[in-house]
């Protein structure tokens, strides 16, 4: 057995109320693995263990190649565990596949506030599943979902959600394919919002009409809401600028 293979077993032990975590892996109640290739039994026996404890609140496992086999276990933990309340699964292969496993399980979770999502290639097809489930949760505060290859379709089955959905303040949609029609549901749904607070469009396909058209939106709702629309491909960087400085300006003339 290596070093790090040992260091997982002592990891595993304390979870299971024997020692301490190895101070590589976290402290505390916060357990972080980035980017460490976990085996799929590794990763199964992790959050075996996890499903029935009630000191983690925080699970890190950014870049561990994840899979959607072990999307699975993840979406069993949800289902279990209601302790945990920031998950990260950022760059983890997860694909719309794992993301149904995931999504199931979010539907029966009532402790998750924060999930990051972020570079999983989930498409819209994974957005139309998180969408299902965030019509009826009302606990995820956060949810971010960078670089997942999600257009103006995925972007229109969130909307759908954000309707619904009275517990979300923060939702990142940055770097991915959203254009006008995107930007338009996003619009047309946060009129019947009053719980969003933050939502980032960055790097996306919105043109000027779009992004005025957010802006728009940000002023209607008396600027509770701040819109990041900076840098999208169709959109000049002078654009862009006006785009922000309108955002601004009402903030400050709210703020006074």
């Amino acid at each position: 057995m290596n070093r790090d293979e040992q260091k997982f077993e002592r990891l595993l032990q304390a979870l299971a109320g024997s020692g301490s975590i190895p101070k590589s892996y976290g402290n505390g109640a916060r357990i972080n693995l980035p980017s460490q290739k976990l085996e799929y039994t590794q990763l199964k026996r992790l959050l075996n263990s996890l499903e029935n404890n009630r000191v983690i609140t925080e699970l890190s496992l950014d870049g561990i190649e994840i899979n959607p086999d072990g999307a699975k276990c993840i979406g069993v933990l949800l289902e279990k565990n209601n302790t945990i309340v920031k998950l990260d699964l950022g760059d983890n292969n997860i694909g719309n596949k794992g993301l149904k496993f995931i999504s199931i399980g979010l539907a029966n979770n009532h402790g998750l506030r924060v999930l990051n999502l972020e570079d999983n290639d989930i498409g819209d097809k994974g957005a139309h599943y998180l969408a299902g489930v965030l019509e009826n949760n009302n606990t995820l505060k956060e949810l971010v979902l960078t670089d997942n290859e999600i257009s103006d379709a995925g972007a229109q089955y969130l909307s759908d959600a954000l309707k619904k959905n009275n517990s979300l303040t923060d939702l990142d949609l940055g770097d991915n394919k959203i254009g006008d029609n995107g930007a338009k549901h996003l619009a047309k749904a946060l009129e019947n919002n009053n719980v969003l607070t933050d939502l980032n469009v960055y790097g996306n396909l919105i043109s000027r009409e779009g992004a005025k058209i957010l802006s728009t939106c940000a002023w209607s709702k008396n600027h509770h809401l701040e819109i990041d629309c900076g840098t999208n491909t169709n959109v000049t960087e002078t654009q862009l600028s006006l785009s922000s400085y309108f955002i601004n300006i009402i903030k400050k003339f709210l703020s006074s």
